[in-house]
């Protein structure tokens, strides 16, 4: 994610969400409701408060940082514009919290499409850290261009000169508190043109836990050590072993033979955890070889990807003709009007302008909709006739 440029702010579109506003509420305590018919015809003040937006409150533009080959692959670009929307669907945005509550990195992934049709497949690991002296000197200047905008932010940076004379950092940041961090969310992803959504999240996760230690090895030759030493299974061949030095077992990478089964590098212990046998039945042989809309919804972000993946598979020697979605967000809603079958999976990030909660209130005309976490099967309409 990127909070480069004093503007970021402004240029996501957050400049007229610059200030919350409450209900409106009488603006003296006298006012009772019961006793107001006997004062009808009397004006009655009544207030709206502005309360200002924090940093933490507004999301910021991502982009990528820096990338690994710079140059392209032939007949393989490099999803530059795509992977911030997938990424960071809303924003990036900051977190204040504890830094005993920093959460563990988060896996997921996602498929694009490149010019011909050809399937790209993205793993994703995404974590926290804390705020470096570079990004706090960003939101200072920010700072400074607010308090011409905002008289409540103007008031806190006069109380905090007031209350600190001789120190020069952190002084106009919106909320300092000594037992809170600022986090920023970063992400880092692996392209490839094969789906080892297993071995690469464990890759993925072997960088994070290599950047929190020193290392006479840098993390930029373990990537060119993966990207140009490795090469590709052969189909039917032997397993290819990669040691990861954080980790027991080694990274291994199978290629299955051409007049098989298709490369499934997931476990279906998840999708059996998640949807009892009855139920993928139908959405395998009911729903997605009949060609009709489906919409896969959970709490867990990994969980969405997995069983979708996991579900495609199981139409084999078939393959899905309709747009595939595993992982779709606002800024790709509009697919789920198209006509004809649609396969997608939306992450429930629990917001109340989330996509998830939006589905979910105007279900699409004949979708269906799974709920991974209940097991349960919403639909448009007649749910009979999208089952027979």
């Amino acid at each position: 994610d990127d909070r480069g440029g004093i503007h970021t702010i402004y240029f996501h579109g957050s400049q007229s969400e610059i200030l919350k506003k409450s209900n409106w509420s009488p603006a003296f305590d006298g006012y009772n409701r019961n006793t107001s018919q006997q004062h009808q015809g009397f004006p009655i003040a009544a207030l709206k408060r502005n309360i200002p937006n924090g940093f933490a409150d507004l999301p910021f533009v991502a982009k990528v940082l820096d990338r690994f080959p710079q140059k392209n692959y032939r007949g393989m670009p490099f999803p530059e514009e795509e992977l911030p929307l997938f990424c960071y669907a809303g924003g990036s945005l900051l977190i204040r919290d504890n830094l005993r509550n920093q959460p563990l990195p988060k896996p997921y992934g996602f498929v694009v499409k490149n010019e011909r049709g050809d399937s790209i497949y993205v793993s994703c690991l995404s974590f926290l850290e804390p705020l470096t002296k570079r990004r706090e000197m960003q939101l200072d200047k920010i700072s400074f261009i607010r308090r011409d905008v905002s008289l409540p932010h103007r008031r806190h940076c006069k109380n905090k000169l007031d209350q600190i004379h001789h120190q020069t950092a952190n002084l106009f940041h919106l909320v300092a508190f000594d037992d809170v961090v600022s986090f920023e969310t970063k992400t880092i992803c692996l392209v490839g043109r094969y789906p080892y959504w297993t071995e690469f999240r464990r890759f993925l996760a072997h960088l994070q836990l290599l950047s929190q230690n020193s290392s006479d090895i840098p993390l930029e030759r373990h990537i060119s050590h993966l990207l140009f030493s490795v090469p590709i299974p052969k189909p039917g061949g032997q397993a290819i072993l990669v040691p990861l030095s954080t980790m027991n077992d080694p990274m291994a990478l199978v290629m299955p033979p051409l007049k098989d089964l298709p490369l499934v590098d997931l476990s279906f212990n998840r999708l059996f955890a998640a949807l009892d046998v009855p139920t993928v039945v139908t959405i395998v042989l009911g729903f997605l070889a009949l060609e009709k809309k489906v919409i896969l919804m959970s709490r867990r972000q990994s969980l969405v990807l997995d069983c979708c993946e996991l579900l495609k598979s199981l139409l084999f020697p078939f393959d899905l003709c309709a747009p595939y979605v595993p992982h779709l967000t606002q800024a790709f809603m509009s697919c789920l009007d198209f006509p004809g079958a649609i396969f997608v999976g939306i992450y429930d990030d629990e917001q109340e302008n989330g996509l998830a909660r939006i589905v979910r209130a105007n279900i699409p005309e004949d979708s269906i909709i799974v709920e991974l976490d209940s097991g349960e099967i919403h639909c448009d309409g007649n749910r009979y006739d999208h089952v027979v």
